[in-house]
């Protein structure tokens, strides 16, 4: 997972990257791999999470903020996909275009899209304003 990383679908068991260039399969779930990678950086997922609720006032589909690259939020459930924030282009008719051209189909309303993403975006702009 790094600055290229497009969005990663969880199976649960092991999750799929999806990278500008490449993807594979991991076979570790995606919050414990996610969880090492911030362990490097001095805190936990779950730290990071109870902070975003805490500045979001939400309890609900929160995103995963890693890093000034990398802020997911969740756009399907069954399979879960998190899509990065930053790498997204467009949405229209179901679909997000992302920076590469790659698009991704998902079963939620356009208008559902667009709400978590603004979401997401806001709580960039409000992470942004504290560093």
């Amino acid at each position: 997972m790094n600055e290229n990383t497009l969005y990663f679908i969880d199976y649960k068991s092991y999750f799929k990257l999806v990278n500008i260039d490449y993807s594979k399969l991991i076979s570790n779930k995606p919050k414990t791999y996610i969880n090492n990678m911030l362990l490097n950086h001095f805190t936990t997922l779950e730290g990071r999470m109870n902070a975003i609720k805490s500045i979001s006032n939400s309890n609900y589909n929160i995103p995963i903020y890693i890093n000034s690259h990398l802020l997911f939020f969740k756009v399907q459930t069954n399979p879960d996909i998190w899509v990065n924030l930053f790498h997204i282009h467009n949405i229209s008719n179901k679909t997000l275009v992302f920076s590469n051209g790659n698009t991704l189909m998902v079963n939620r309303s356009n208008k559902s899209l667009v709400k978590s993403f603004n979401s997401a975006t806001k709580l960039y702009a409000i992470i942004k304003g504290r560093e």
